[in-house]
């Protein structure tokens, strides 16, 4: 992703997005699955959406210009204010942060998943998920993490194929993959996270393709 751009909030880059795309808020909405009006709020940041909602505005919009979820993510996260990620560019300390998390499961070092998530930080996985539901505490999440590995006896991974950060937003794409009944399986997911005070203190996960997340675990 070529140039640098200045910092924007979500709904400046959102709307740079749809204009780009050249759609009705009404049409945006309407393939969001969200009223007109919570979308116009989420557009002026009267409102900051849920990371399933912000989920479905994105493939709305992916669609529309012809992109993959992949780039529809970093462009987006280029317009926060990433100056070429991993290519050059100097790396935002939120970036930073959520890498050394995701090194930090690939290790299977607990005590460095726990000091970057916050004591009281939340996980949330989508409820249609295995193991889905919302995490709470630093126990809960850890617990998740090896419930995890138990299920795919050891065999659960996550590439982390980018991250890009912005002062109020690090979304990460991954690929998970896992061996069941043989074959080895993959899902991609996007993740949104918020950090506060130099700690995870939310996240969102959420598979790019819900039917392939569905048969992950089954």
């Amino acid at each position: 992703m070529a140039g640098v751009f200045s910092p924007r909030s979500l709904g400046e880059g959102l709307s740079i997005l749809q204009a780009r795309a050249d759609m009705r808020r009404e049409d945006l909405a309407r393939l969001a699955g969200i009223s007109t009006g919570s979308l116009a709020n989420y557009l002026n940041d009267r409102n900051v959406p849920s990371a399933s909602v912000l989920l479905r505005i994105a493939t709305a919009l992916a669609e529309r210009l012809q992109m993959t979820p992949d780039e529809l993510w970093v462009g987006l996260g280029g317009l926060l204010g990433v100056a070429e990620l991993g290519r050059g560019g100097a790396m935002h300390p939120h970036e930073r942060l959520v890498r050394e998390g995701f090194e930090a499961f690939a290790q299977g070092d607990l005590d460095r998943i726990r000091a970057v998530f916050a004591e009281d930080a939340v996980y949330h996985i989508p409820r249609e998920e295995f193991l889905g539901g919302t995490y709470r505490g630093l126990s809960q999440i850890t617990g998740l993490f090896s419930k995890l590995m138990d299920a795919s006896e050891g065999t659960f991974q996550v590439e982390l194929h980018d991250v890009v950060a912005s002062d109020e937003h690090t979304l990460a794409i991954t690929i998970r993959r896992a061996e069941r009944e043989g074959a080895m399986r993959e899902v991609r997911d996007v993740t949104v996270f918020h950090v506060r005070g130099g700690k995870i203190v939310e996240a969102w996960s959420h598979p790019l393709d819900q039917e392939a997340a569905d048969e992950f675990w089954s």
